[in-house]
């Protein structure tokens, strides 16, 4: 009795903050989730900004980074196939008239939701669709220089790195942000895939800023 006192007396504190961790992820999944549920006749988008002063609200209990619902598992395939019936969908609209949808994937190239194999040939199927898709490998290893854009993977690199290069469409399948991204800082090898690794905030910055610019005049 006295060996078991002494344990829970070491573990009880641990077990308390590991409690309200698990209870303070819970709520504030189901606080996103009721957000999103209140317009349920339709999906809905909710911005980093919405979600930002949601969580400023003193109704909410302090929280980490950790507790949100943006990591942890990475079901790949089943957003990149949801976020693609919803711009097929989407893009008949007549507010949308005009425009052309893209695709950007940020993640470490690790789906804990399919195979490789199944994911590449979702991804084939919606670039033959006419939707690039641009993808973001984050990593804490550089594995790419952060102004090239590249035609072919280097050796050294991951089975999650050529995973998402794999993804990527090629350039020639956007001319119009390959021509922005030339007029800027990058380097685009011909046929080069649109992946990056946005390891530096400046480099994001241009990328994001040349991606938009070629939306713009897509447009006009």
């Amino acid at each position: 009795m006295c060996a078991r006192q002494v344990i829970w007396e070491v573990l009880e504190p641990e077990i308390n903050d590991l409690v309200k961790t698990l209870a303070r992820q819970r709520f504030t999944r189901e606080a996103l989730f009721c957000l999103v549920q209140t317009e349920p006749e339709r999906e809905t988008t909710v911005s980093l900004t919405e979600i930002n002063d949601l969580l400023k609200m003193n109704s909410f209990p302090s929280f980490l980074p950790h507790d949100l619902p943006l990591f942890g598992s990475s079901p790949i395939k089943t957003t990149l196939a949801q976020t693609f019936h919803r711009l097929s969908r989407e893009a008949h609209l007549p507010e949308n008239k005009g425009l052309r949808p893209v695709i950007i994937i940020i993640s470490d190239g690790e789906p804990t939701d399919s195979s490789s194999r199944d994911l590449i040939m979702l991804a084939n199927h919606i670039k033959q669709q006419g939707i690039p898709i641009i993808c973001c490998f984050i990593t804490n290893d550089d594995v790419a220089h952060p102004w090239l854009l590249q035609n072919s993977p280097e050796l050294f690199w991951s089975t999650a790195a050529r995973l998402m290069f794999t993804l990527a469409s090629s350039v020639d399948e956007y001319p119009q942000l390959a021509e922005q991204l030339k007029e800027s800082r990058f380097v685009v090898q011909d046929q080069a895939k649109l992946f990056i690794q946005p390891n530096h905030s400046d480099y994001v910055h241009n990328f994001v800023k040349a991606l938009l610019l070629a939306h713009q005049k897509e447009y006009k």
